[in-house]
């Protein structure tokens, strides 16, 4: 991380670990909101498998490099991701 003395952000990965923290703690929030309340379950589950999507995205285009990949692989990342999500989800909620 790029920062000066003052502890200014400076790139794009201190913004995307951020995010990153944020995301943590939603899902942390996702997970400890509906312990043992029956369908609540569930959808916290979902809640927490489609937030990991978002930091699985995160951290594949900005710490992979994928923002600099050929178009076909960023596709076919996308493609992967949201495919293995949906099928969590399913089975989640099933």
């Amino acid at each position: 991380m790029t920062r000066d003395l003052r502890g200014r952000i400076h790139d794009a990965n201190d913004v995307a670990w951020l995010v990153l923290m944020a995301a943590t703690a939603l899902a942390w929030w996702w997970g400890r909101a509906a312990q043992g309340r029956g369908d609540a379950v569930r959808i916290a589950m979902a809640g927490v498998v489609l937030t990991a999507t978002f930091k699985v995205g995160v951290v594949g285009y900005q710490f992979m490099e994928l923002k600099t990949a050929p178009r076909w692989l960023q596709l076919a990342f996308a493609a992967w991701l949201l495919g293995i999500s949906a099928a969590l989800v399913v089975i989640i909620c099933g």
